[in-house]
């Protein structure tokens, strides 16, 4: 039995989730040209993908940034000055998604996402995902 790369597993259960929450539809999908195509040619199947998912720790999940910021600094090339801009949002969510947590100060159950921008590109370098009830400045410094 041979295991998918990392990021095909990851691209695939990205593609999924957008609209199949659960794996359980991969069975139904394996075929759909369109994933085929997305995913240069066959899918993970629902044990794989379960299995992906649930190894992931916070160290796992810290280590799937290192290609975001890895590309950044790529793009710096010839440049004089970096400025990062920092910046959370208030993504507010309904129903019973993991991390999702009461912020008392806005009113409702959310996501606190971080962003780490470049200032004059405005590409995004690495986004962190936050449980609603993380305080905006925390994990700033």
């Amino acid at each position: 039995m041979t295991t998918p790369p990392v990021e095909k597993l990851l691209k695939q259960r990205v593609y999924l989730i957008q609209g199949y929450q659960d794996a359980n539809e991969i069975k139904y999908l394996k075929n759909d040209p369109v994933f085929k195509d997305l995913l240069q040619g066959g899918m993970a199947s629902q044990p794989t993908i379960s299995r992906f998912v649930n190894r992931m720790d916070k160290s796992s999940i810290f280590n799937l940034s290192y290609p975001w910021v890895d590309k950044y600094v790529e793009s710096l090339k010839n440049r004089r000055r970096v400025v990062i801009d920092i910046h959370s949002t208030d993504d507010q969510t309904y129903g019973k998604q993991q991390m999702t947590m009461f912020n008392g100060f806005h009113g409702h159950y959310r996501y606190n996402e971080l962003f780490f921008h470049d200032q004059d590109s405005g590409q995004i370098i690495v986004p962190v995902l936050r449980p609603g009830n993380s305080h905006s400045n925390k994990w700033y410094s």
